[in-house]
């Protein structure tokens, strides 16, 4: 028996990972899917749960929340003999940990997986000077350390001085899923153009998708957005003062966004700091090339496995996209007019995508959490 234990269910990166973690586990064996929050998002979107897989939302107290949130878990633990407990993103990895040091539980493995840059938090603030503390003390005690990508691996091995507990695992997904789903009808409101970009994500600062917006006012192309979020209103608010909104569709949350991701000439993000982009690989899988800045980390470990070209006007061709500076808006502009003026890279590109996304199956993949 398995925990996956995760902050929430809501329209988020690891949160997704977490879910689809859970969910192939659970062709096998009985597993727990534990959330901190009420938010569940990827369960609404489940037509059927396996009887294998069981959710639960933990008791939220509006003080001393995180001593109750640990007495809940340990109480899971020891009521369903569980012998694994894996959790995700920072909060979550935190009340994992404190569970094992605080009960012991010593027949329980504690694995903690790590979806963002630990290197994000500065001593600038209170709350990266306390997240920076807690990964510094916590993160050590747990059984393993699970890095998303080979760039985030290195940067905690910064912070932990090269912990040995630290593997390296990228994130799973269902490709084959994700083929057929992108095989449906679009499912939209509103009409798209024939020909257009599309960006996803939750609307966050660190996504920087006004530069994206930047893009479009300088060179005028069509560009979907999928997701919502809290710069939702900002975004709107530059396209209205750039006066493309006959080129900016928002079409926020989609159950199924893979049908706009097939038909788009190519995926852009502008991230300023990544974990492991999953918009990276489903855009692969549904044959659509991508055009990403170069942060960290994962945009470079997924797309720069063997470079084709370096451009003069600072962006590299890869076999399945375009990697730019991060925030340079000359080369994500360049980056554009390359895949539309060259037919026959482009379509080369196109070829590769699929080949690619297979390498990050959650067949392939989630073996390697346990295989230790």
């Amino acid at each position: 028996m398995k925990i996956i234990l995760v902050n929430s269910l809501s329209n988020g990166g690891g949160e997704r990972i977490a879910y689809n973690i859970a969910n192939e586990l659970s062709l096998n064996e009985k597993i727990i899917l534990v959330s901190l929050s009420d938010d569940l998002f990827y369960v609404n979107q489940e037509e059927n749960v396996r009887d294998n897989f069981n959710i639960i939302v933990l008791h939220r107290f509006p003080i001393f929340s995180i001593l109750f949130y640990i007495f809940q878990l340990r109480k899971l633990i020891i009521e369903n003999n569980v012998k694994l407990v894996q959790s995700h993103l920072y909060f979550s990895n935190y009340i994992n940990i404190l569970t094992k040091v605080l009960f012991g539980l010593k027949n329980v493995k504690f694995q903690i997986v790590n979806h963002g840059d630990p290197l994000r938090y500065k001593y600038t603030n209170i709350k990266g000077f306390i997240n920076r503390v807690l990964i510094h003390f916590l993160y050590p005690k747990s059984d393993s350390i699970v890095a998303i990508s080979d760039g985030m691996k290195f940067n905690l091995m910064k912070i932990l001085k090269n912990n040995n507990k630290i593997i390296k695992v990228n994130n799973p997904y269902k490709i084959n899923n994700i083929v057929s789903s992108s095989c449906h009808k679009i499912d939209l409101k509103l009409d798209l153009p024939s020909k257009y970009y599309v960006t996803m994500g939750r609307l966050i600062p660190l996504k920087k998708i006004h530069l994206i917006l930047d893009a479009v006012h300088k060179i005028k192309f069509n560009l979907v957005i999928i997701g919502d979020g809290p710069d939702l209103e900002l975004l709107k608010n530059i396209v209205r003062e750039y006066k493309i909104e006959s080129y900016v569709y928002f079409v926020g949350n989609q159950k199924n966004p893979f049908p706009i991701l097939k038909k788009a000439v190519a995926f852009i993000g502008a991230s300023e700091s990544e974990g492991f982009p999953n918009a990276i690989i489903e855009s692969l899988a549904c044959s659509t090339p991508v055009i990403y800045s170069d942060c960290v980390s994962g945009p470079r470990e997924i797309l720069d496995y063997d470079i084709i070209s370096y451009s003069e006007m600072n962006i590299e061709v890869t076999p399945c996209g375009i990697l730019y500076p991060v925030g340079d808006i000359n080369a994500l502009c360049h980056a554009i007019y390359f895949i539309d003026s060259n037919s026959n890279v482009y379509n080369f590109l196109k070829s590769n995508c699929y080949s690619r996304s297979k390498m990050f199956d959650s067949s392939i993949i989630i073996p390697e959490y346990f295989d230790l």
